[in-house]
């Protein structure tokens, strides 16, 4: 088929379910992949890269290397419409076929900035800020929260590190009480202590560094007391890690649900629209946003385009029950939850995660090797 003859397929969003479908979609169709950022970033290995800033070099990797056929636009999607979606330079782009990929964001250093030109600089500033601190409070205690204490636990003993959690299981409240435990375990192992089912008062530049994706410039380290629904804690370095932010504000005109995920059917088409997808963490599937779930998307949302381009019928998708996750607790621990409940021997965990943040099976999956860059 000609190129004129290629139906185009417009992908917004180049994480790592956006990037995958267009590398899967790219020779069928005419694939233009949407992005604001000029590297992909593998935000699995941020927490390591806090303690050890040098292996976020082996996270980073620029799209042209992955993609050969595709278009790739640098520019934020201010407006996605049924059938264009709107550039903050105002240029307009159509389609035959949308896949909505925009995720959710986290404060920097948990997703990755903008900018990234200083990146292993910033990475090195915050592990000096972790060895000058003396109470260290990591607020959230979901997985996120839950493996940057691991990694202050693991490479600075002896620190003084406390974790806060608004619920009364670590991770998620999806996971069992078993698994919970564990983790809870591993990091008292550590030296960590956990306050849970306990809130504290956010700070307006927290909230306003998040809203607007930007670096959270941490402070000089400096001892400060914290309100919580506990009593005051005191800390000289807060890690915010309270849970992720999804990129909806340019979706207005499609269903979503009272979280603000995109609703999709059972074959990831957006609800009243047949040419429209989603994937990954901003569609409302009935299961634990990780990883290994979003995986599960890439191959069904792009096989499925190529089946209603032909009129040919589209794959549903179940979401498993139970959970399956892992997390690492540094680099020589961590903990696996099997969706029957059974739990995983740790040893798995760091076989699997733990040892390098997943690094290497990202690397494979885009059949390329991170680029060196930001020193």
């Amino acid at each position: 088929m000609s190129a004129a003859q290629k139906k185009k397929v417009v992908i917004v969003g180049g994480g790592f379910v956006g990037l995958q479908i267009a590398m899967k979609l790219e020779s069928k169709f005419e694939v233009v992949l949407i992005e604001k950022r000029q590297t992909f970033f593998h935000c699995v290995g941020s927490m390591r890269s806090m303690v050890e800033p040098e292996f976020a070099t082996q996270c980073f990797l620029t799209y042209d290397k992955v993609l050969k056929k595709s278009t790739i636009i640098h520019s934020y999607a201010t407006e996605v419409h049924p059938d264009r979606v709107v550039l903050d330079n105002g240029d307009q782009v159509t389609f035959d076929y949308l896949v909505i990929a925009t995720g959710s964001y986290n404060l920097s250093p948990f997703k990755a900035p903008r900018d990234t030109s200083n990146i292993i600089q910033y990475y090195r500033s915050i592990r000096d800020k972790i060895n000058q601190a003396t109470k260290i409070l990591v607020v959230g205690g979901g997985a996120v929260g839950v493996e940057l204490a691991g990694e202050i636990g693991t490479d600075f003993k002896g620190k003084n590190v406390t974790l806060i959690n608004r619920g009364d299981r670590l991770v998620s409240q999806k996971v069992n009480d078993k698994f919970s435990k564990t983790v809870a375990d591993k990091l008292k192992k550590l030296k960590v202590n956990i306050m849970f089912n306990t809130s504290i008062d956010i700070p307006n530049e927290v909230t306003e560094a998040k809203n607007q994706e930007s670096y959270f410039q941490f402070p000089e380290v400096e001892m400060k007391t914290y309100h919580t629904s506990q009593g005051d804690v005191e800390a000289d370095l807060v890690f915010w890690t309270t849970g992720n932010k999804l990129n909806n504000e340019m979706l207005r005109g499609f269903p979503l649900d009272g979280q603000g995920q995109v609703r999709v059917n059972e074959s990831f088409q957006v609800d009243g629209f047949p040419n429209v997808f989603a994937a990954g963490d901003i569609c409302n599937t009935s299961e634990l946003k990780t990883l290994v779930n979003a995986k599960k998307h890439i191959p069904l949302v792009a096989s499925n385009i190529e089946a209603l381009s032909k009129q040919k019928k589209l794959a549903t998708y179940k979401p498993e029950e139970g959970v399956m996750i892992g997390v690492s607790i540094g680099r020589k621990d961590g903990a696996g939850l099997m969706p029957n409940g059974m739990m995983l021997p740790s040893f798995v965990i760091k076989m699997l995660k733990s040892k390098n943040m997943m690094a290497p099976t990202t690397q494979s999956l885009l059949n390329k090797s991170f680029a060196n860059i930001g020193q």
